[in-house]
């Protein structure tokens, strides 16, 4: 049967009169998959799409080195009925393919599995840039790298409008890595970007790299009624490189990684966690970056601040990993104010996730909080047991590292549980004491603890 037939239409209309490039939209959203799919599979393996709203009805198909391209301004293929089920609009399914320049929307009828998502990846080295990616959904994810794959790059898109913005994980390594750059992922339900975790004995969870990005407005609207975050991780030991991006105006905290390994954060701007802006329905409240039984990470070189949010106090947030005090003693006991305390960093272990707190280096960071009224501004804070291996036992090798931090304009500059290590072999006497000194060293003395620890350390 001559596939034109099959659609209902005249033989030399069933793809469009137009060529593969220049496509233009019809009604019909049969038509519209069929053309788009059978430019994709046959030579040159391009399709190029004139402005329009191309209604489809089923998913897209990038296969190896195809291209699906816009010309104009952004040419909208948008999912209006979904009569197979698939749980993506647009699968790169070979490698070194391309969709740019077009806005594709799964119109909250993607089939709602655990993997729904806009545009999923299933291949090696393949490029989305310059496209807008929204389910119009709260259940559904905007782009997932659910694949054992590397070298694709997600460029200069705006993903919006989704439950998770963008999922790594869980099968790379650091030797496998797919990027997100120069992108703008805002207004998502739950989490910006998330680093999944290990799912199997045989991976660690997903490595991903997520740079000179912006990420806000985040996690208002979760449905498990929980504040998301911008930049959120559980249990990936693969761990991610997360550079030079702005990440801010989120519900929960900007960064919250738990039970993780691996990280290099540096040069990022993160600041004002815990916003409650505009379409958010939950409570917001957070910390700048809060790092929970967290690994052999690197720290260096960020901007973290939580400034004149009195709702971002800690117990506004509750203490649901206890982490501010000791085992029976009073809540928040270990922070000042009764904890009323609006905190930019924190290092933390507890006793209800996987992991340590061990083997991470935090550097040459601003760490800043301030705060009016009922509460105080605390720059960082390290909880009990950090620094120990499971066992509390101590070394050159648990030990983490803070060297040359400054959490200037703070109300409090930081509150040091744990055995960890601020300059300790250097002498930092003066506030003006030049790193490797935080510039805080001063006002906790080795003669409360050689390490410059303040002197309670385990829960």
């Amino acid at each position: 049967m001559v596939a034109g037939l099959a659609l209902g239409l005249a033989p030399d209309t069933a793809l469009g009169s137009a060529s593969c490039s220049a496509l233009t939209p019809g009604a019909s959203p049969a038509a519209n998959l069929a053309k788009i799919n059978r430019c994709l599979k046959t030579a040159p393996f391009k399709a190029t799409l004139a402005p329009g709203r191309y209604p489809v009805n089923g998913p897209i198909k990038v296969g190896a080195r195809a291209v699906l391209i816009g010309s104009g301004r952004y040419p909208t293929i948008v999912l209006v009925s979904n009569p197979t089920h698939a749980h993506a609009l647009a699968y790169f399914t070979g490698g070194h393919g391309r969709i740019g320049f077009v806005r594709l929307s799964g119109n909250g009828l993607l089939a709602d599995t655990c993997c729904t998502t806009v545009v999923s990846f299933k291949g090696n080295s393949n490029v989305l840039d310059d496209a807008l990616v929204t389910t119009a959904s709260s259940r559904q994810t905007g782009i997932d790298l659910l694949c054992h794959c590397s070298g694709n790059r997600i460029v200069r898109d705006r993903i919006y409008g989704n439950k998770l913005g963008l999922i790594f994980g869980p099968y790379n390594s650091p030797r496998q890595v797919n990027t997100v750059d120069a992108s703008h992922i805002h207004g998502n339900a739950c989490d910006g970007v998330t680093f999944q975790g290990a799912n199997a004995p045989t991976n660690k969870g997903g490595f991903g790299a997520v740079v000179n990005s912006t990420l806000d407005a985040n996690g208002g609207r979760c449905p498990n009624g929980i504040p998301a975050a911008g930049v959120y991780s559980l249990g990936d030991l693969s761990g991610g490189r997360i550079s030079g991006n702005h990440i801010y105006d989120n519900c929960g905290n900007d960064v919250d990684l738990v039970s993780g390994a691996g990280f290099t954060i540096t040069r990022n701007m993160i600041d004002d966690p815990g916003h409650q802006f505009s379409g958010a329905t939950l409570s917001c409240a957070g910390a700048g970056a809060n790092l929970l039984n967290v690994q052999s990470s690197k720290i260096v070189d960020n901007t973290v601040t939580n400034d004149d949010n009195a709702h971002n106090a800690v117990p506004t947030s509750g203490d649901p990993n206890h982490i501010y005090e000791a085992s029976g003693a009073a809540l928040y006991s270990d922070l000042p104010n009764h904890g009323q305390v609006a905190i930019a960093f924190v290092l933390a272990y507890s006793l209800s996730e996987s992991g340590t707190t061990t083997g991470n280096h935090i550097s040459d960071n601003v760490f800043q909080a301030n705060c009016s009224g009922s509460c105080i501004g605390l720059g960082y804070f390290a909880s009990r047991d950090t620094g120990y291996d499971a066992s509390l036992g101590w070394s050159a090798e648990t030990t983490n590292y803070y060297t040359g931090n400054n959490p200037n304009g703070s109300n409090i500059g930081s509150v040091r549980g744990g055995g960890n290590w601020y300059a300790a072999d250097t002498s930092c006497t003066e506030a003006s004491s030049p790193p490797p000194c935080n510039t805080d060293d001063s006002q906790h003395p080795t003669s409360v603890n050689w390490a410059r620890n303040d002197g309670f350390f385990f829960y």
